[in-house]
This record gives C-alpha cells, structure tokens and sequence, in this order.
C-alpha cells in the first residue's frame, strides 16, 4: 500500500477511505467548492446565471453539485453547457450563440484554459462583453496565454482559489535562480530560454559571450539577464496550488520529525514500539502522515481529518485590468465554511473593480423577476421560459408492460383456481389424501394471494398500496413456504413412524402441519406489523429532469431486508430438509417435487436482489413483479402439475392399489 499526498486531486469520491485507505491531500474536495460558489451568487443577490464547464467528468460533478445548491436557494439555472478545446467552431459558435441569446448576466465557470480559449474568440466576434464571469479554481490565469482582447472580456472576474497565505521566502528563492548555481537542473536553463527569448549553446557549460548567429535568429544567452526585469512572469498573487504543494512537503517532513522524535516503548505501535527508519513500511509511514498537526508561518493549523481531508478555505480573486493593460489579480474576499450560515462569504467591496468599470457590484433585479421557479411536477423549457408537465414515470395499467404483467399475473391466479378446484372435487382420491390435503389447500391460497399481491405494485402509488406491496407478498410468501415445509415435515415423520395408529402417530397427522404453519407465519406477521407502526412505506416523487418518477419509499430499510432475509432463511431450511427427505417412497412421497420447487424458489430470488438494487422507477417494481410471479409459479408448477396430469387425465394411476405397488417396488430397491 503506497501512501499519496495530493495538492491538486479534488474529486468527492477520494475521501471514501474504503476505497481510498492511504490517499491524503491537502486540497478541499469539490462539494466544498459548489458550495463556495453558489453562497458567493447568494451574497451578491443574483438569481439568473449560466453554467460553464469543461468536459470532463470532474467539471461536470462539480457544476451539478453547484447547480443544485443555487437552485436550492431559489436562484434560476438559464443554461447549462459544455466546453473543449476538441470542439469545432461550430460547436463553440453554437455555446455563443446560447450565451448571447440568454439574459442572465452570470456566469459560473469551472473549466479550464485551454477550454475557454476558442470560446472567448467566439464572443469576441459575437461582441459579447457584458456578462460577469465567476470562475472556479480549476482555472489558473497564466500570463500572456490570453491576447489582451480576450483577456479584457474577463474584467472584473471573480477567481475561486483555494487559501494560499504567503510563503516566506518564496519570491526571494525564485528570484536567485540561475543556471550557474544550480549547473545539473535542465531545467532552468529550459527556463532561461523561454523567460528570455535566447538559447544556451549546443553542450555549453558556461557562460558565454553574447554573439547573433545570422539576422532574425536568437541570441545566445548571456547569464547576465536579470529575473527582476520580467515580474509578469510570475504572478505571486494566485500561489493556490504551489502553496497546497508547500503544505504536502511540509506535513511528511512535520511526519518524519515526528518519527524520529519517538522513544521505543513510548510509540504508537504493538507494545509501544516505534517504525525503523532504515526498515519503514507504508502503514508505518501512513500513520504518521494521518496524525500530524502543525501551524504554519502564518498561523494556520494543518492537519488531516478522518477522510484524509484538510479544513476547506477559499480566497477570491478580482481580475482588475487598467486602462495601460496592467493586469492584477487581487483578493477581495474569502469563504470559510466553518464559521455560521451566513457569514461564510465575507467580500471587500470597496477592492472591486467589474466590467461596468465600478467598485459596486451590479445587481440585476430585473433577472430576479423575469425568474421563478418551476412547481414541483414542473420543468423549465430549453431556453428556461416557461415551465411544462413532466413526465410522470409508474407502472402504468395501460402501458404494455403493465398490461402485460397484469395479464400474466390474472392466468396464473385463474390456474391456480382452477388446481383448487381440481382438487376440492378429488380430494377422497388417494393421490389428493396422500399428499396432505389441508396443507394442500392452505398452499394453494397462498399461492392464490401471492399472484394477487403483484396488483399492488401496478398502478399509481398511494400510501395505501405503499404499504400492501410488500408486506402482502412478504406474508403470502412465508405462509407458502410454511405449508411445503410442513408437508415435507410430515412426510419426513410419517415414514418414520413405527406404528401408524399410536396416538404420536395421529398427532403428528393432526396437529403438526398446522403447527408449522402458524409458527413459521408468525415472524413476518410481526416484522410486517411493527414495520406498518413504526416507519411505513410512502409514495415519494423524484425528479430527474423533465421526468417524475413516482415511486414507493420502503421506510424502514431494515424491516425491508429482515422480512427478505426471513423468506430467505426459510426457503433455505425448507429445501435442506426436502433435499433429504427426496428418497424415500415416492408415490407417497413429494419431497422430490418440493426440493426442486424450493430451488426455483431460492434460484428466482437469489438473482432478483441484484437486478433490483441495478434498476429504478417503474423497472424495479417490473423486476419485483417478475420475481413474485416466477417464484410462485415454481411452486405451483413443480408441486401440483403432475399430480394434476395423474387426477385429471391417468386416473387409472390414481388408485390405492397403484400407490401401494409403487410404494413396494421403491422399497425392494
């Protein structure tokens, strides 16, 4: 396991240390800086903005999260698009096109350089200069990437960085740098190069006169060129990720110092023990990482919390650009979610310069009244100016696949009656009392009630059909499973019973089956009765775009799989014991055809869990429904078709003389 300190990695799912266990870093995670940026729209009174992003997957994380919480606090979302650099000028024309045609006056912007790029030479062509633009901090102003055309539409930006307090000394250092202190690092020489616009001869290891080597070509570079006299080339003001580096190094070394301050039966491992440092191992390392805390030059306090996260605290940078084309980038304000709602955004007012040339920011109210948002089973059109009827997503009667479902489900119930009936009518024939004709009858309803439970999960959910799905199915199952696990009881018992007339014998015969029953139901009864009291399940709409899907909340989870877990266990116990009972006698015997009946049973809902928990909407009631009639026509099918194939068309089959030969035959075996 490799320990990681990152200064850059933002996205959310980094601090899942289960996955993540011995990844650190010393940036914020990205709801933090939604969050940021919806609280500043907030503090300046805006409500009608336009989203930017990059495409990437980060981006659009990151301005999802955003979006829902300006939308949250009543602010009105106008456009939402995406931006590359891969694009085509027809695809950056169109996002424009969507900007200018839009009267929201804000944007929010988390995306990249080299994405907004080709986008700014599109508003320039469109003429497009009055809008705010509020970027995240995935975007870092590098001098001289822009052309001061594009540049100057994003006067008066705001910038979202991540805190940078001073480094001492930082400046200093950079400003020493020369090629003669540091002769093996290519690096500065690469460096020179650019800063300069000269080049180090080919193999050179010292400093050489300054010669032109033919007209329009290079100079070669002297060492005597001053960094001082190029002070755009750094802009000290946006040190955010440089400083976040800073504070990576310094927490392995406060780490290490911590290592090796520590006293052998003192330390913080099995029996006191400290790490070896000539012998150290990544877990050793990754605990000291985790647990160090220190206070920096400028008096912030470092330290990683159970996520491996730092406290999240953002600056705000103004871009300000004079009138001779000096650009400056300064901090007007900053965000720190430690402190109340409220005062989490404090700004400057008076440092602030906007595009429209004051101090004071504009307010657009006239947005704020053009914009409302849409009711609950609204959304906006495309262009965001009026709101239509979503689309309401349930399982529908009249759809065809609930047509389809209710159909099947009406067969079913309709052949299961008729399986009652059949066997009402021959219940004095030997194969009907050789089988257990009251459980029989008590399988046969449940099994009638199970098909009839999947009526409740067709339809619009109400609290009333909430509450029936699935206590109904989780009742009429148990009592279906109860009933094969008694016949299989007392199959099991009655082959072993010595003498068939003795009064256990006829106990047995009497009372067990319905023992079991009674027993076995119980469980669910009261699962499913202090399920209903204490957290039931409800009817809850979600709203995914311009569709509502309106579905049933479960309530209480855990009543929810207890109830699952019981049929489970149940179903279990009942296969385990028919499995044994499968060879004895078999024309008296159906443990065979309940055996395999409960490993329909288990096979169904087995792989129903997982089709379940991968499906939504009116799919997963679909996949519930399909479940409930796949497994209950397992039972039905493998217990009492063939004994309906013997009543209805052998009937010379169904006779005691043929029952007690078959017994014989199967006992010389």
């Amino acid at each position: 396991m490799e320990n990681q300190v990152s200064y850059v990695a933002q996205h959310d799912v980094l601090s899942d240390k289960t996955q993540y266990p011995s990844f650190l870093r010393t940036v914020p995670p990205m709801h933090f800086q939604a969050s940021a940026l919806a609280k500043v729209v907030k503090h300046f009174g805006w409500a009608w903005i336009g989203i930017l992003a990059s495409d990437y997957d980060i981006c659009y994380v990151g301005m999802k999260q955003m979006k829902e919480e300006v939308e949250g606090m009543g602010i009105c979302v106008s456009f939402w698009e995406k931006i590359h650099d891969s694009y085509s000028k027809e695809k950056m024309r169109a996002v424009a096109q969507r900007i200018r045609s839009s009267s929201a006056k804000v944007i929010v912007c988390d995306c990249f350089e080299l994405d907004l790029k080709s986008l700014l030479h599109e508003l320039i062509d469109l003429n497009i200069t009055d809008k705010i633009w509020i970027f995240s901090n995935a975007f870092i102003l590098t001098p001289g990437y822009f052309p001061m055309t594009s540049l100057r539409i994003l006067n008066g930006s705001l910038i979202l960085v991540i805190n940078s307090p001073e480094m001492p000394n930082l400046k200093k250092f950079i400003e020493s740098l020369h090629p003669s202190r540091y002769p093996e690092d290519i690096f500065i020489n690469f460096f020179w190069e650019e800063a300069f616009g000269c080049k180090w001869p080919s193999n050179a290891t010292s400093i050489v006169p300054i010669t032109r080597e033919s007209p329009g070509e290079k100079q070669y570079c002297t060492g005597k060129e001053v960094l001082n006299d190029l002070e755009s080339m750094f802009v000290f003001s946006d040190m955010s990720y440089t400083y976040q580096n800073y504070l990576a190094v310094y927490a392995l070394a406060w780490a290490l110092q911590d290592m090796m301050l520590c006293k052998p039966g003192k330390g913080p491992f099995l029996n006191g023990s400290c790490a070896d440092v000539e012998d150290l191992k990544p877990w050793q390392m990754l605990y000291y990482v985790r647990n160090v805390r220190f206070t920096t030059s400028t008096g912030e306090e470092i330290f990683f919390d159970q996520n491996g996260d730092v406290p999240p605290a953002f600056e705000f940078l103004n871009l300000q650009i004079s009138l001779n084309d000096t650009v400056q980038l300064v901090k007007v304000g900053m965000y720190d979610s430690s402190v109340p709602e409220g005062k989490q955004v404090r700004m400057k007012n008076g440092a602030m310069m906007w595009n429209t040339g004051k101090s004071q920011p504009p307010s657009f109210l006239s947005d704020s009244v053009d914009c409302w948002p849409c009711p609950e089973d609204q959304w906006p059109n495309e262009r965001q100016t009026q709101c239509f009827a979503t689309t309401l997503q349930f399982l529908s009667f009249e759809e065809p696949l609930g047509t389809a479902l209710s159909f099947l489900t009406s067969l079913l119930f309709l052949i299961t009656l008729f399986v009652l009936c059949a066997f009402r009518k021959y219940q004095d024939t030997p194969i009907v009392k050789a089988n257990n004709r009251v459980l029989s009858y008590v399988l046969l309803v449940a099994i009638m009630l199970c098909f009839l439970s999947s009526f409740a999960f067709i339809g619009y959910p109400s609290m009333v059909t909430c509450m029936l799905r699935q206590n109904s199915f989780g009742i009429s199952f148990a009592i279906s499973i109860s009933a094969v696990l008694g016949k299989t009881i007392t199959v099991i018992i009655a082959f072993n019973a010595r003498d068939p007339t003795s009064r256990s014998s006829r106990w047995i015969g009497a009372r067990m089956p319905s023992g079991v029953v009674l027993l076995c139901s119980f469980a669910p009864v009261l699962i499913c009765t202090v399920w209903l009291l204490l957290d039931p399940p409800f009817p809850v709409k979600i709203q995914i775009q311009d569709t509502t899907i309106i579905q049933c909340d479960e309530g209480s989870v855990l009543f929810f799989y207890l109830m699952l877990g019981y049929l489970g266990l149940l179903a279990t116990v009942s296969f385990v014991v028919a499995f044994y009972a499968r060879n004895l006698p078999q024309s008296f015997n159906e443990a065979k055809f309940l055996t395999f009946s409960m490993l329909v049973f288990l096979a169904v809902w087995i792989s129903f869990i997982p089709a379940y928990l991968s499906t939504q909407g009116k799919y997963m009631v679909a996949v519930e429904i399909f479940a409930i009639l796949s497994s209950a026509a397992g039972l039905l099918g493998c217990i009492f078709i063939p004994k309906c194939y013997i009543i209805l068309w052998r009937a010379d089959l169904n006779t005691k003389q043929y029952l007690m030969q078959k017994t014989s035959s199967s006992n010389n075996l």
